[in-house]
Formats: structure tokens, C-alpha cells, sequence
């Protein structure tokens, strides 16, 4: 019962009845028994109907008069998986052919030829399920048929031109409502495309293609299409006068479509976004974004923030639809991550709007609210981490005292509805969600919520977050409380500050007043008021002095120039550091890394910068200095104004030589611009060590395989570390004696190896125990001999110390290599105890595989249409392999993009060792796919297909030569193991071909 709408129905009953009452009562005098009024009959107004609730993306599309479309895969369709067809029933109302519609996919051999069952059947699929069609695309320079190439004279081309578009067009007059004529002719530089149709043809083929299409198809709409024209930029200006040239010549196009396949690093804002439409809009014409995707694995944060930030630029794009009446629909290419062209063309990603496996991803809920007419945050804005925090679509991840969560579209603070959150007589309205997942250790949160009572009383509502963390009890932390009206919303607002520690839960509760009071609750955001980059793989922060809260300790002016403390421009906290006096555009902020890093490791970089006057690119930079001289290593850089601050963010590896200097700085902008930084980190990337090639570490035998350079080695049951003896090391006559490994056998020149031990001394209460590592080169003497240091510790007489260090082994024949531990004072014995040296696994430097084995991720490995991923299943060497699975085509496997890395007319080995599951043995090969500028693609074979098993590994090989020519597509990837058989790659290698 909604207790507000009916009192407001006495209130308006009232003023309704008085005034007549009192006009009637005017008639009789005082003194005379007043006549009996008749009653009167008072009607109410009917109330407001409540809009209906939205469940799908369909019905918030048709809410706002738009379209909401998909890019659907025939393969799939064909595969007739249930999940993907009931999303796509369900959730779209509009269907774009991914790559069925094509010239290509069509006339797939000859010119005389037309094969059209594929798009057949998806004609048949969006009819049955009362969808409208949008062909795609009738001119392409990709994808076209081999027959359409450099050989073929301009008559003949439109020849062909003509004959696709009548025959294809005209197939399906009536039953498409628009299409896709011609497509990207515009290229990255804001000129004509020079492909085949523009070096034969000139422009004109592409009035000419809109003009026999209407023939072909008078009622259907006519679209350019084109990416990177979502702003206002080079190309987009290009694309306008384009257009405009074809409306002044009364050409019958109708619409642009707007690609948008977009980085979440950079994408456009509403305004921008809108802006640009409009220009279109204004020459009469629809547009629509018609092939969206956002991607993300550039951003530098963990996934949930990421997923974040995603989802804000899906919302800003469809609020740039909303704000153009003629943006007629939004369509997503594709809508699962299980199947996205992304993976292939860009690398491993997460573009799209639902999971793998078919999870609703936060963009989902940016599709609903852009399409409810709710705001996308600003630019700038940091991201929420509650997808659903509007309740336009669905309560997902929220639970309440009902069994079901229940939204109301009667009361609401944005788009059309809210969530109801009920009370009983003995419990409080409450309203939850698991957010553990979305909290990271040691961060604040800026926390908002809106909420209104659904009674007469006007009681304080309250925000709150019971967390625990590992090993310790729940704390309930309350984030802020507020008084509810009933006649409008009431917002709640306050910061959550998460502890340092290692989170086991965290529940965000709003909770209602007291019992049998109902809330309303709406508009629900968390966002963190500080992004942390995210560091997977790297260790801790290795600056001590990060964010100048306190001084400019560690920190100077690089050069000449100087820095101050600042609290005029701040990222986080109260102030930041300002390089200032910058008489050369190399000076700015810089600290001393030496005693922090080693030759050889690779780092990673997160800064905040800003700058005192306009705009200017801002670098970090390394110089690290060897025995030859000074190297400047680039470690990240970024487009900086005066008004934001801007992230660098990126990584880098040292040099290996014996560096005598290394210095941090950042620089770029003009003389005499100041430079702010904030929030510096520097990180060591994690090593991947191999094993112990220290076989008898724990001396509970003996002391084989070490040795020592005068005095005795035994091993002893005086003291152990772990275990029943440790060595002991005693009758030292010199401070350089100790217990010595010979690594030569192990050694690799320019790897790098990390030594631990435990040691305790004894005749002495404590002394100076070092790692020292000696070497010697082919062709060098005893006396060129080099001894270095790489670890000392205090030892004592009372208890095992821990002594690590590392080093880089020199870059040169070796012919000695020795690690002891050395140090204390003659007559001091020794003991040390679980001993290990162990090498960084490095990679084949020949390998043109940037990751062979996988057992950090697939990085830089996709699939066209499938799913791949690291797998500990089964693996050739190491713990992890790459599996392929979920493949609707025997085509599909694990695809290496090889494209700027082969050189044209050059011979390649390639290998890699196959196993399969789901089948007892397939055969598999390693294919092809090359194209040349111009050119269609072409595909091959590297070698004949090799039986693989279920049961052990089998090594594939093959040998390729790339064509002699501009190459504008070139990837390797194994095929061919039939449909829905699992594949796992490990150890693959691609080198260039040996020379005989």
C-alpha cells in the first residue's frame, strides 16, 4: 500500500469538497435551523498508472524509441548453442550478420556463384523471432571475394560491383530494413582508402553503390559505416564532407553508422560523442552506433575497476544516442566475451557485455541506464563499483527480506524505477550486497545511496558495511545515517575507510529505520577515492617516499633545476612535489633508484602528473650509467595539462651491466613549466625462478658439492636450521674463507639468480656474513678474476639469520663461476643451512613467440570464435599450457597475431607440442592467414597435419615463407582438430628458418 499516494488522494478530496461547503453555508442565516445539504458525490482522479517494469534490454530500448542490436555469429547459430540464442531472443531486437552478410562469405569462389545459406538462415532466425535486419556490409575492402583484386580492370570491378548488390540486395528486398553499403573507405589518414576500389574506380563507386542499392531495395535505409569517426577528429571531418558531397548530389544515403570500437583508456565523452552525431543529424541524415565494443586490457587498474570503467563508457555512449533524436539504434558487436573478434585482432580482451559464460557484466547495466535516461558520470569521474546500482533492469547482487528483491517504477530518483526494501513487524527494511570483491585493502570509498520513506513517519535510515578480515573477528563499520522523507528522496552519503589487511568478507548493508518501515532506495554508487594501479606480477613499492605527505625526502631536482613540497595542485592527500627553475626540457622531479634496483630486472611505473600551464607530454625516464656510457631508458609517458592529473603508467628493463649510477626523473614540457608529481610507485617485476640447482641443500648426509678455499667443511649436528645438521665451516685463516658452490655447471651468461641461505656464526657474538660471487671470462687470468658482493647480513651466535641477494651472471663465455659466503673475522666457524641458488626462467631471445609457455597467462595468443586460456589440466614443461576450447569450427585454435614482427619473403620454423581432450586423436596442422595491401586473404598450410592424442604430447611442426609484398594481415595457429575437441599448446617456438 503506498501510504504517500493515498494521503495525498484525502488532501486533494478535501479541496475538492470545502470550498463549495463553505459557498453553501453562505446561504442560510444563522439563526434558522439550516437546511439538509444533499451530499455530494466526489470523484477522485483515476491515479497514474505505474510505468511498467523494464526486463530486458529490448523493452529499455523501445522505452526510448531506439533499436538495441547485435552482431550475431552464424557459426554459433548454425551450433545452435541454447545459451547465446536465449540472449539473443531475449535482449535484442536487431541483428547485424557478424560476417555471413560479406562479399566474400557469399561468393566465396567465382563470380557467377552466390551462395547465400548462411545469411539465409539468419534471415530465417530474426523473422521467427520478430527482429529487424541490418545487412552488412555490400562494399568492403576486407573480406571480399579473391576475384576482386589488383588484376581486375575498372569495367570489370563494377561489373562485379553492380552484380553483387543487384542480386544480393534485391534477395532480400523487404525483409532487411537497412544496410551497410559501404563501408570503411575512408582510411586512418583521413583520406580516400587506397584500395582496390579506389585505385580503379576513384570515389565514384561509392555513390554509384548506394544508387544501385536503393534500385535493388527502395525501402530499405542506406548507411555509410566507419570507425575512429566517433569524435570530432581528421577523419570524421573527412567522413562529413564525404557525406555532405553525396546529399548535395542527391545520392540516396540515409544514415552513418558509427563503429566504436573503443578503448577505455581514451574514449570520447558524451558531450564529444553527441557533438559529433549532431554534425551528421544535420544534414538531414539517421545515424546510429552500429558496431560497439569497449576494450579494456589497456588499463592499467585491477578487473572490478576496470569493469568499472568500462561500463562508464558504454554508458556515455548510449546517453550520446539518447541525446540525438535521429540516433536510431545501438548495436553491440557481439555480446559475450566467449565469442568476440577482439581477441584476434587486438590481443586477449574483455570488450563486451556479458562473460564467457554468459554472466551480465556491469555494461550491461550501462546499455539499461543510458536507454532510462539516467546521466553517464562525467569525464573524470571515478568509476562506481556497483554495476547495478539503479535497479533500471534487474536487482542483481542485491538481496532484501523478500524472496525476491522487488523494484517499484512509483517513486524513483533516476530513470523510471527503484528497489523496495520491505520490513516485516520484527525486522528493519534492509537491503544488501556482497561487496568483497570490489574492495581493496587499505583504500577509502566515497559511498552514495537515495532513499525515501514509503510511510508517514520521517525516521534516519542508516548505511553500513560489516567487513572481516582474515583470522579476526567482523567489524561493523557505520558509513553514515540519514533522516528519509516520505515526499521525496533523501540522499545518504559518507566515506568507507577499508583496513590493511587481507579481506575474508565484506557486506554493504542500507537498513530502513525501524520495523514495518519501508524504504525506497535508489541511485546506490561506490567509488574509490584514489585508483590503484594494479601491480599482478610485480612486488611492493620499492620508494619509500611515494606521496610527500611529510617532505621532499629522497627526492631532487634533476640537473639544475629544483623541487618543492606543494599543496597547490594535489592528487591525494594534502600535498604533492613540484619540480620547478627547468632551463632544459630534460629537468624535472628525480630520485636516486640505485641501492633499489638490479641490472637486468625489469620494473613497472605508476605516476600522477600535472603541469603549471597548458598541455604537454610528460616522461618518466631512467638513466642508468654503465662502464660505456649513459643509457636513457623511456618508463612511460603522458599527455599532461593544468587543469587534471594524468597517469604514466608503464615498464622497463635494465640495463646488465654493473651500473654505477641510476636515477629516476620525469621531464618533457617546455623550459620554464612547472611539473607535479603524486603517488609514485616503482616495482620490481616478479621473478620466475627455477629450481634449486643446489641438490644437497640441507647437509643432512654430507657436504658433497661444496667445497672451501682453506680451512674444513663438515657436516655437523651442532646446529640446524631445519632438519638434524647444517655445514659447518671451521679452521678459517682468512676473512674471504667460506663454504663454496660451484655454479659453472649451472650457468647461464646474463641470467640472473637469487641465493638464499641461513647462517649462524660462532666464536663470535656477531660479524658481517656476505654472498660473493666470482667470475671469469674465456681468456681471462686468476688475476682478471671478478669478486663481487651481493648480499650481507649480520650473523650472530644466538639464532639462524636469513641472507638473500641476487645477481646477473656476465654476459660472456664463462670458464669460472663461483657463489660463497664469506666475511667474518679468521677463526670465526660458519654454518649455513638450507642453501638455495636458483635461475630467473628466461626466454629463447630467438623465439618470435613473445609467450611460449603460458604459465603466466595467454598473452598475445587469441582464438577467432572460441575460448583460450591458461590451464593447469595437463603441460610439456613447467605447470601450465593453453587450452583451446568451446570451438564451433575445426579452424578455431590458438592464434598468434604475427603481424609486425614477419618480415615480407622471409622462411620461419614454427613448432609447438599439441595434445588434445574430448577425442582419443586428431589430426592438426599449423596454418596461415597472410594478406597483402589490397589483397584478400590468403590461407595455408606450414606442413602436413600430425596425429595428436588425448594421452601424451606430440610435437607439430611446419616451415613458411611470407609473400613479398606490404603485408596488412599476417597470424600463425593451429587447426583442424574437429569441432567441440579441446586443444592444449605448450612450448611453442617461431624463429626464423635456419640457413643451410
Amino acid at each position: 500500500m503506498n501510504i504517500k499516494n493515498n494521503r495525498l488522494k484525502l488532501i486533494k478530496s478535501a479541496l475538492v469538497v470545502s470550498p463549495l461547503l463553505l459557498l453553501l453555508s453562505g446561504c442560510f442565516d444563522n439563526d434558522k435551523e439550516s437546511a439538509k445539504v444533499p451530499p455530494i458525490d466526489v470523484v477522485e482522479p483515476e491515479p497514474t498508472p505505474a510505468e511498467p517494469l523494464v526486463t530486458t534490454l529490448v523493452e529499455a530500448a523501445s522505452k526510448a524509441n531506439k533499436r538495441i542490436g547485435t552482431a550475431l555469429s552464424h557459426g554459433v547459430l548454425s551450433n545452435n548453442e541454447t545459451d547465446y540464442l536465449d540472449i539473443v531472443k531475449k535482449e535484442f531486437n536487431y541483428v547485424t550478420p557478424e560476417n555471413a552478410g560479406k562479399w566474400g562469405s557469399i561468393q566465396t569462389s567465382t563470380s557467377d556463384v552466390w551462395d547465400f545459406d548462411a545469411l539465409d538462415s539468419m534471415i530465417d532466425f530474426v523473422e521467427e523471432n520478430d527482429m529487424a535486419f541490418k545487412g552488412h556490409a555490400l562494399v568492403w575492402h576486407r573480406q571480399a571475394p579473391n576475384f576482386v583484386n589488383g588484376d581486375v580492370t575498372p569495367e570489370d570491378l563494377t561489373t562485379l560491383i553492380n552484380a553483387h548488390i543487384d542480386v544480393t540486395a534485391a534477395r532480400y528486398s523487404g525483409q532487411i530494413v537497412a544496410w551497410d553499403v559501404a563501408n570503411e573507405v575512408m582510411g586512418d589518414d583521413a583520406n580516400y582508402r587506397d584500395s582496390v576500389f579506389f585505385a580503379k574506380l576513384n570515389k565514384s563507386f561509392i555513390a554509384d553503390a548506394f544508387i544501385r542499392a536503393h534500385a535493388a531495395d527502395p525501402k530499405a535505409k542506406l548507411f555509410y559505416n566507419d570507425y575512429s569517426i566517433d569524435n570530432v577528429n581528421a577523419k570524421s571531418d573527412a567522413v562529413l564532407t564525404m557525406v555532405t558531397e553525396l546529399v548535395d548530389a542527391d545520392v540516396p544515403i540515409h544514415g552513418v553508422g558509427f563503429q566504436m570500437h573503443l578503448d577505455a583508456s581514451n574514449a570520447p565523452s558524451t558531450q564529444q560523442m553527441t557533438e559529433n552525431f549532431q554534425r551528421f543529424v544535420d544534414l538531414d541524415l539517421d545515424v546510429n552506433i552500429s558496431e560497439i565494443d569497449v576494450r579494456l586490457s589497456s588499463l592499467p587498474w585491477d578487473q572490478v575497476t576496470k569493469l568499472a570503467v568500462q561500463q562508464q563508457v558504454y554508458h556515455r555512449a548510449v546517453n550520446a544516442c539518447m541525446n540525438v533524436e535521429r540516433c536510431d539504434a545501438v548495436t553491440i558487436w557481439g555480446f559475450t566475451d566467449k565469442y568476440s573478434w577482439i581477441d584476434g585482432e587486438f590481443g586477449p580482451d574483455d570488450p563486451l557485455i556479458y562473460t564467457a559464460d554468459y554472466q551480465r557484466k556491469p555494461a550491461y547495466f550501462a546499455i539499461a541506464d543510458g536507454f532510462m535516461g539516467i546521466e553517464a558520470d562525467a569525464s573524470g569521474v571515478m568509476p562506481n563499483l556497483i554495476a547495478n546500482g539503479n535497479f533500471e533492469i534487474a536487482t542483481d547482487g542485491w538481496t532484501t527480506l523478500d524472496a525476491t528483491a522487488l523494484r517499484s517504477t512509483i517513486n524513483k530518483k533516476n530513470g523510471i524505477t527503484s528497489l523496495i526494501v520491505t520490513s516485516t513487524d520484527t525486522a528493519k527494511a534492509k537491503a544488501s550486497m556482497d561487496i568483497t570483491g570490489l574492495l581493496r585493502a587499505n583504500s577509502v570509498y566515497d559511498f552514495e545511496a537515495w532513499v525515501m520513506s514509503a510511510n508517514e513517519s520521517t525516521l534516519a535510515s542508516s548505511a553500513t558495511v560489516i567487513l572481516e578480515c582474515v583470522s579476526e573477528q567482523a567489524n561493523t563499520i557505520e558509513v553514515n545515517s540519514a533522516v528519509a522523507s516520505n515526499t521525496a528522496f533523501t540522499q545518504l552519503t559518507g566515506t568507507l575507510t577499508v583496513p590493511d589487511c587481507e579481506l575474508a568478507a565484506a557486506t554493504l548493508m542500507i537498513e530502513g529505520p525501524a520495523v514495518s518501515e519501508t524504504i525506497y532506495l535508489d541511485a546506490v554508487s561506490l567509488r574509490p577515492q584514489v585508483l590503484l594501479p594494479n601491480t599482478d606480477g610485480f612486488g611492493e613499492n620499492l620508494l619509500t617516499n611515494s606521496d610527500f605527505e611529510i617532505d621532499a625526502s629522497g627526492w631532487e631536482g634533476y640537473d639544475t633545476s629544483e623541487i618543492a613540497i606543494t599543496t597547490t595542485k594535489v592528487f591525494a592527500g594534502k600535498q604533492s612535489l613540484v619540480g620547478t627553475a627547468r632551463t632544459q626540457e630534460y629537468q624535472g622531479p628525480s630520485t636516486n633508484i640505485l641501492s633499489l634496483v638490479e641490472s637486468g630486472q625489469t620494473y613497472q611505473l605508476f605516476a600522477r602528473t600535472a603541469i603549471s600551464e597548458g598541455s604537454a607530454q610528460v616522461k618518466a625516464t631512467i638513466s642508468a650509467t654503465c662502464s660505456d656510457g649513459v643509457k636513457y631508458l623511456g618508463t612511460g609517458a603522458t599527455n599532461a595539462n593544468s587543469t587534471d592529473w594524468s597517469l604514466i603508467a608503464g615498464q622497463v628493463t635494465l640495463p646488465t651491466c654493473a651500473m654505477s649510477d641510476a636515477i629516476l626523473y620525469f621531464e618533457g614540457p617546455a623550459v620554464g613549466i612547472d611539473i607535479y608529481v603524486d603517488n609514485v610507485t616503482f616495482h620490481a617485476k616478479e621473478k620466475n625462478l627455477g629450481p634449486n640447482v643446489v641438490t644437497n641443500s640441507d647437509f643432512e648426509q654430507n657436504t658433497d658439492g661444496w667445497s672451501v678455499w682453506g680451512g674444513t667443511l663438515t657436516s655437523s649436528t651442532n646446529y640446524a636450521n631445519t632438519g638434524n645438521r647444517s655445514a659447518l665451516h671451521s679452521d678459517r685463516t682468512g676473512t674471504w674463507q667460506g663454504p663454496v658452490f660451484n655454479l659453472l655447471p649451472y650457468a647461464e651468461a646474463g641470467k640472473t639468480y637469487e641465493v638464499t641461505t641461513y647462517a649462524r656464526i660462532e666464536n663470535a657474538d656477531s660479524d658481517l656474513l656476505n654472498i660473493t660471487l666470482k667470475t671469469l671470462c674465456e681468456g681471462d687470468t686468476e688475476a682478471d678474476a671478478s669478486y663481487t658482493q651481493h648480499g650481507t647480513i649480520t650473523a650472530t651466535n644466538g639464532d639462524w639469520t636469513k641472507l638473500t641477494g641476487s645477481f646477473v651472471l656476465p654476459d660472456c663465455a664463462l670458464t669460472s663461476a663461483f657463489v660463497y659466503f664469506d666475511g667474518p673475522a679468521i677463526g670465526v666457524n660458519i654454518y649455513i643451512d638450507s642453501a638455495s641458488i636458483t635461475g630467473e626462467i628466461t626466454v629463447d631471445p630467438d623465439n618470435l613467440f613473445t609467450n611460449s609457455t603460458f604459465e603466466s597467462g595467454v598473452n598475445g595468443w587469441a582464438t577467432w570464435g572460441a575460448n583460450i586460456e591458461s590451464s593447469t589440466d595437463f603441460a610439456h614443461t613447467g605447470e601450465k599450457s593453453a587450452l583451446v576450447n568451446s570451438r564451433t569450427n575445426d579452424w578455431q585454435g590458438p592464434v598468434f597475431d604475427f603481424l609486425g614482427r614477419g618480415k615480407p619473403n622471409t622462411t620461419y620454423d614454427m613448432s609447438g607440442w599439441i595434445r588434445v581432450a574430448g577425442s582419443e586423436s586428431e589430426n592438426v596442422s599449423i596454418n596461415i592467414k597472410q594478406s597483402c595491401e589490397g589483397g584478400s586473404a590468403v590461407y595455408s598450410d606450414a606442413g602436413p597435419a600430425v596425429t595428436v592424442s588425448n594421452s601424451e604430447w606430440t610435437l607439430v611442426s611446419g616451415t613458411f615463407t611470407t609473400p613479398d609484398c606490404e603485408l596488412t594481415e599476417l597470424a600463425v595457429y593451429f587447426s583442424n582438430a574437429a569441432v567441440g575437441v579441446d586443444m592444449y599448446l605448450d612450448d611453442a617456438v617461431l624463429k626464423l628458418a635456419s640457413i643451410e
